[in-house]
């Protein structure tokens, strides 16, 4: 292929769009469609929703799908809910990405400088019954270190009193 033709569709390929906290808004709708695929924004397989609001129909991107499963976030066609985030329109679609999704619990994907939040804090859960912030399960291997670290005091602290 010559060099101009492969310039030509580098030029034509659309730019990934940034998080701008200053173009946030709220938007309340139906999720229509809830489906993962390969994310053209986060070059990995994503978790989107299909979002009727506003009489249109837009693609809400959320995560990663990995970690959105690892968390049990799950969203169903008929879900009524409100999404924080920035409007834009992506590959001729008009699309959401979002920071925060609320349906009775807050489903918090990126930090407040619109970071997405990674595989190693995961995404937050704030409660709506308790208002607290909540963080999900633990991953395991955090979670194993945590309790030989404890089984280790134990041991150590039944030996010392033992002689």
């Amino acid at each position: 292929m010559p060099s101009s033709v492969i310039a030509q569709n580098a030029s034509q390929q659309e730019a990934v769009p940034k998080y701008d906290l200053a173009a946030e808004i709220k938007i309340k709708g139906v999720v229509d469609e809830v489906k993962d695929r390969e994310c053209p924004i986060s070059g990995t397989m994503g978790a989107h929703l299909m979002l009727k609001a506003e009489g249109k129909v837009y693609e809400v991107h959320i995560a990663p799908a990995k970690m959105v499963k690892s968390y049990d976030f799950v969203f169903q066609k008929g879900d009524e809910v409100e999404i924080k985030g920035i409007k834009t329109t992506f590959q001729g679609v008009d699309a959401i990405l979002a920071r925060e999704i609320k349906r009775g619990d807050d489903f918090v994907f990126r930090d407040p400088q619109a970071s997405q939040l990674g595989s190693v804090t995961g995404p937050h859960i704030r409660s709506a019954t308790k208002g607290a912030r909540a963080q999900p399960p633990c991953p395991k291997p955090i979670l194993q270190l945590f309790l030989l670290s404890l089984t280790r005091r134990f041991y150590f602290r039944s030996n010392i009193h033992a002689w």
